[in-house]
């Protein structure tokens, strides 16, 4: 602090520099910031092993360029949209994704923080809708993709399928 004593404490933020910003704001000189270790639980673990569905990504890109399409802002949208989504592993990406949206950052930067989430070429064609003003299409066209996909994998399954019950 101004006095010179060593202070510690919490405090809540989306980044180590937002908090590293919001300290030197209030007078203090951060030496160190360190995330805490989070409790284990046993539904952090379960977490780990669901999946992304194609088709919750899909209706995230529907609903996402509806709401766009209908002008509602993009920050509106995300916030909205993260309050309804049911998919465990989904939700809390878009809730990050919207507070990185918020703090400044473009969507599609703020989408490269959940790679495993948001694959690099919807990044990518985010950061195209983003540059030409046709986000909303761009989604669309994504969902689309999403769908066509999911049915082929849902045909390959379906195909291997066969074989296996005819071993069995």
């Amino acid at each position: 602090n101004v006095s010179g004593q060593s202070v510690s404490g919490q405090m809540e933020a989306v980044s180590k520099s937002e908090i590293i910003e919001k300290l030197r704001r209030l007078g203090y000189l951060p030496t160190e910031v360190a995330e805490p270790f989070p409790a284990f639980r046993v539904g952090s673990l379960l977490d780990r092993f669901q999946w992304m569905r194609q088709e919750d990504l899909a209706m995230f890109n529907i609903q996402l360029s509806n709401l766009l399409h209908a002008g509602v802002p993009l920050l509106t949208s995300l916030q909205t949209m993260s309050a309804q989504i049911e998919n465990r592993v989904l939700r809390p990406a878009v809730e990050s994704v919207s507070k990185f949206v918020e703090s400044g950052e473009s969507f599609s930067e703020a989408l490269t923080h959940h790679p495993k989430i948001f694959p690099h070429l919807f990044v990518t064609l985010v950061r195209a809708g983003e540059a030409s003003g046709k986000l909303d299409q761009i989604l669309a066209r994504y969902a689309a993709y999403c769908e066509e996909q999911s049915e082929f994998h849902q045909k390959i399954q379906g195909a291997m399928l066969y074989p296996f019950i005819l071993l069995a």
